[in-house]
């Protein structure tokens, strides 16, 4: 098939960007011919060939609203698009999909149309244990772009334990952080660095500028992927004797968790899912969607489909002010979590922050 990949941009080394280049891999290991759109350019990799005006596909497979709005137009027999998050306001839902999906339950619960829940894809081949952890822990990697306050707690509480701290992400960033996970025994990260971190199978603790979470564990993982680790689930702030005590307590150097990763979120698991969510797509959800593509317009905003969400909720006032233009993240509808899920949204998620960074790493 001739299959469409779209995001904001592949310019930096981020979550998103590495989705897209996960899912492409795999669709081209299957044959498929995969073409890439964005709406800021792409330079992290040429290797992928750019849509032209004029292509058309049998599959689209689309991130973010704004890369949505230029493949509108683009002859694909089925449309599908992915939601990474429910924050910044690129990820936003437009209308005009054939069908949706969601990288976890909490962005799931923010889409006020049925959405399907698709993990988000690892490398498995790129991240994956070379040296084994030590017996006792020796050295901890921060992997995040987001550290926030998170990063002088994590700071202290390792110069407290004894333990070697390097800091990847931001101005530290880079490509590749498959090294310095494989070098590390524990890594502090969230969303997909946790991902990458268990494939490699470290001791993960999940804590980012949202808050900590703590050790990821056979008995917590299914919690902790409902926001995929990305500490809206019952987040806390230890003080750094507090981390440094949980840091040394927690550590296991016999916990492994890669085959759990794999079940979920190998790409040919992921790549399955969406091909089955596409042939799933009958001919009146395909015509519908092609329509409101074209119309294009309010009927595609991604205020229409947060006023849709404040409607569910029975808040007409709010559902006005979304379509006025008002910068509040989408309402969440509780009733589409899974049962028992509790959410702790930190201050910084509450009332219009347009400004405010992806939640997801």
């Amino acid at each position: 098939m001739r299959i469409l990949l779209s995001n904001t941009d592949l310019i930096s080394p981020a979550g998103t960007q590495r989705w897209v280049a996960t899912i492409a891999a795999e669709l081209e290991a299957r044959g498929h011919d995969v073409a890439v759109l964005t709406a800021r350019g792409n330079t992290l990799y040429p290797q992928l060939r750019e849509h032209r005006d004029g292509d058309a596909y049998d599959l689209g497979i689309l991130n973010h609203n704004d890369a949505f709005a230029l493949a509108r137009r683009v002859r694909m027999g089925r449309c599908l698009y992915t939601a990474h998050g429910f924050t910044p306001e690129p990820e936003w839902v437009p209308p005009g999909a054939d069908a949706y999906a969601a990288v976890d339950e909490l962005t799931a619960a923010h889409i006020p149309l049925p959405a399907t829940v698709i993990r988000n894809p690892v490398d498995l081949e790129q991240f994956a244990e070379r040296h084994p952890v030590r017996e006792t822990p020796r050295s901890v990697l921060l992997l995040s772009n987001k550290q926030g306050r998170a990063r002088p707690i994590i700071e202290e509480a390792c110069s407290i334990a004894g333990l070697d701290l390097r800091i990847v992400g931001g101005p530290t960033a880079v490509d590749d952080p498959a090294g310095p996970i494989d070098e590390a025994d524990i890594v502090i990260t969230s969303g997909r660095g946790v991902l990458e971190a268990l494939a490699c199978e470290r001791n993960v603790y999940v804590m980012d500028f949202l808050g900590a979470k703590g050790y990821v564990e056979e008995a917590s993982i299914r919690r902790l992927r409902a926001d995929s680790y990305a500490g809206l689930l019952d987040g806390s702030w230890p003080t750094p004797e507090e981390l440094a005590r949980h840091l040394v307590d927690g550590y296991d150097p016999a916990r492994r968790l890669r085959g759990l990763i794999a079940a979920e979120h190998a790409p040919a698991v992921v790549v399955d899912r969406y091909l089955e969510l596409a042939r799933g797509i009958g001919p009146a959800r395909r015509l519908a969607g092609a329509a409101l593509r074209r119309a294009g317009g309010p009927l595609t905003s991604r205020r229409t489909t947060k006023a849709l969400s404040y409607l569910r909720r029975r808040e007409p006032r709010e559902a006005w002010r979304a379509l006025r233009g008002s910068q509040h993240i989408p309402p969440l509808l509780e009733s589409k979590l899974p049962e028992g899920t509790r959410v702790t949204f930190p201050d910084s998620l509450r009332g219009p922050r347009p400004e405010l960074e992806h939640v997801y790493a």
